[in-house]
């Protein structure tokens, strides 16, 4: 593995007016690796994501994606490097009036400027790669949760990102829905995809990630490896929320 990071996140503070939800954030990730935040709620784990992303501009801190920092008032250098950092939400963000074929091809088509032939025939690569081929001319309303995740997945792939982030993916899905999206991100982390997740899913964090992040009150209280974060944390107020979290969400993966 390369010694190099890819992405650099340096200090990140935000506020929003008198709320201070990060205060001073940062996270190195390499190729290949797989960083899963975790914490309570309000910790500030969505709003890190989206500091990474620049869907919430960060009031302080530097980002930088291979070596370069990223000056996000400088518009065309903004969208190249959303094109390269790719963002699932929670909540699937795909548009009702588009057939999941047409939600993946979009931005391709509007953002890559590919012909609709060519945007066609990726769209449906990526369809197929996690598993949907059949469903491909459906609408959102006609797909289960678990399928509308996965379309997401397809259309942020589609777009060849170097770095994906994913908050908490699998939160407004059903128990048994659960299981179809984390193969598909167990899958991209198997093939080498350089991931940031946000999640309660301590089975497929103990298996999969690189590191886990453990944050609270808008700061990192605890990272490592997950046979120590998981097991042997150093704080106490780690080993607290890991034990809960473990008793609520269990080991299944």
């Amino acid at each position: 593995m390369e010694s190099e990071p890819i992405l650099v996140v340096e200090n990140i503070k935000k506020a929003f007016g008198s709320r201070v939800i990060l205060k001073g954030v940062s996270m190195a990730i390499r190729r290949g690796e797989l960083k899963v935040l975790i914490g309570p709620s309000g910790a500030g784990k969505s709003t890190f994501l989206q500091c990474i992303n620049f869907l919430v501009t960060p009031d302080a801190g530097e980002i930088r994606l291979e070596g370069r920092p990223i000056h996000h008032s400088r518009k065309r250098e903004l969208y190249a490097y959303r094109q390269q950092v790719g963002m699932i939400f929670q909540d699937f963000n795909l548009f009702d009036h588009l057939t999941a074929l047409d939600n993946v091809m979009i931005g391709l088509v509007r953002v890559k400027g590919m012909d609709r032939k060519s945007a066609r025939e990726r769209a449906m690569a990526e369809i197929e790669r996690v598993g949907l081929k059949e469903h491909a001319g459906h609408y959102p309303a006609q797909l289960s949760g678990g399928q509308k995740q996965r379309i997401s997945i397809a259309r942020a792939l589609a777009m060849d990102p170097k770095v994906m982030l994913l908050d908490e993916p699998t939160s407004a899905l059903d128990p048994e829905l659960i299981g179809e999206v984390l193969a598909v991100i167990r899958d991209l982390v198997a093939n080498g995809m350089t991931m940031v997740m946000a999640t309660h899913q301590i089975g497929f964090s103990r298996a999969m990630a690189n590191e886990i992040i453990f944050m609270e009150d808008g700061l990192i209280v605890e990272q490592g490896p997950p046979s120590v974060i998981l097991s042997d944390a150093r704080c106490e107020r780690t080993k607290e929320f890991c034990s809960k979290i473990t008793e609520l969400y269990g080991e299944a993966s």
